[in-house]
C-alpha cells in the first residue's frame, strides 16, 4: 500500500477487533486516562502486545495520557506510576482535558487550528506525531 500510516481505532476493550488490529500493527499508540480503571485496561493491552511479541510479531508501542487534569492529585500519582513502570514506552507530555478539544473535534477542525485553545495545548497536539517518534 502507498501510505505512510494507516490508523485503526479500536474500542478500549479487549476483543477480536483490538487483537486483529494489533496483529497487523507495526506501532500501537495506547491512549489512557490517568485513572485506576483506565490504567488496568492499558495493562491488559500491554499483556496482549507482549503475548503477540512472544509469537514473533514486533510491535512498537507507546502510552499517552489523554484528558489529563493536572490539578488532580490522583491523576498526577497515576501519571507518575505510568512513567516509572514504562519509561521507554511513555509519552512524557500528557494531553490535557480542555473543552476546546472536544469543541474543535465536533466542528471537524484540527485542534491546533481552533482559536479557543491555548497555544501550548494546540502545540502539544500538533507535535504529537513527532513526540511519538512517527515523523
Amino acid at each position: 500500500l502507498d501510505y505512510d500510516f494507516i490508523i485503526i481505532d479500536t474500542p478500549p476493550s479487549l476483543g477480536v477487533r483490538q487483537l486483529s488490529a494489533l496483529m497487523w500493527a507495526d506501532y500501537a499508540v495506547i491512549p489512557t486516562k490517568a485513572s485506576s480503571l483506565d490504567v488496568q485496561g492499558t495493562a491488559s493491552t500491554i499483556r496482549v502486545i507482549r503475548s503477540l511479541e512472544k509469537m514473533g510479531l514486533q510491535i512498537k508501542w507507546k502510552i499517552i495520557v489523554n484528558m489529563f487534569v493536572n490539578t488532580s492529585k490522583q491523576q498526577n500519582t497515576m501519571l507518575d506510576s505510568l512513567r516509572q513502570n514504562f519509561p521507554n514506552n511513555f509519552v512524557p507530555i500528557p494531553l490535557g482535558q480542555r473543552v476546546g478539544v472536544s469543541d474543535s473535534l465536533a466542528i471537524g477542525k484540527p485542534v491546533w487550528e481552533y482559536s479557543n485553545i491555548p497555544r501550548e495545548v494546540a502545540d502539544s497536539w500538533r507535535s504529537l506525531p513527532n513526540t511519538l517518534g512517527l515523523i
